[in-house]
């Protein structure tokens, strides 16, 4: 039987950055004078996640003025950009990431999304993630093929807390237990929505959790084919 409703992770499952958020971060530093790798940029960027809080200026984590103050202990407090500099960083990077084009879905993408509103199964997608997330779905050309989208930034609640799985089940009409999440995290996606109430399904591209004790594919195209043989089902 299919689910009533599949909830999907948006980067890591959907979609990715192309080059990598940390090379892009890299390649506004080299701009700016400061000789950084994509290496020691992805360092800095793991290190101040790490410091920041979950709060900062009123707004939560991956919204507006969380990522300023991300970008400002990067560049000014980590690599000593000049202060003046700053609001230059900050403006191009926030253009950057609002573009549709800094990403690519990964294969089968749409094809899952398609095949599941074909089937009147709700779709929704749920992520941790900033305000920007619906605008570059719709400049890939599937934001239409989501009922629902939830974003941790505007409900202030983020994975793996299993209120956002909550919320989005609600959203979609759907009972926990008759829905499926997907996502590329084993604890943020995964357990958390097994802990939530739904079923979960792991999404191992470079298939390095061989030992994992879980549904898990390798591929959209892989979910897709897993939930066609249990279209018969159905009732």
């Amino acid at each position: 039987m299919l689910p009533q409703a599949v909830t999907l992770d948006a980067g890591g499952t959907l979609l990715r950055e192309e080059p990598s958020r940390a090379e892009i971060y890299a390649q506004a530093a080299r701009q700016r004078g400061l000789e950084v790798t994509e290496s020691a940029m992805s360092h800095w960027m793991h290190r101040t996640h790490e410091e920041l809080p979950l709060e900062v200026n009123g707004g939560f984590r991956y919204s507006d003025p969380w990522f300023r103050a991300f970008i400002e202990r990067i560049f000014c407090g980590h690599l000593g950009l000049q202060q003046a500099l700053l609001a230059g960083v900050q403006r191009d990077l926030f253009e950057r990431f609002s573009k549709p084009e800094t990403f690519r879905l990964f294969p089968g993408a749409r094809e899952l999304m398609t095949f599941l509103r074909d089937r009147d199964v709700r779709v929704g997608i749920i992520s941790n993630w900033g305000p920007a997330l619906s605008s570059v779905l719709a400049g890939l050309g599937v934001r239409d093929l989501a009922d629902g989208i939830w974003i941790s930034a505007a409900e202030r609640v983020e994975k793996p807390d299993e209120e956002i799985f909550h919320r989005a089940c609600e959203g979609l009409n759907a009972e926990p237990a008759r829905a499926l999440h997907a996502g590329d995290h084993p604890e943020k996606d995964f357990r958390a929505a097994r802990s939530a109430g739904l079923e979960a399904v792991l999404i191992d591209r470079a298939d390095r959790l061989r030992g994992f004790e879980g549904s898990r594919v390798h591929s959209l195209g892989e979910l897709q084919a897993l939930l066609q043989r249990r279209c018969h089902d159905r009732n």
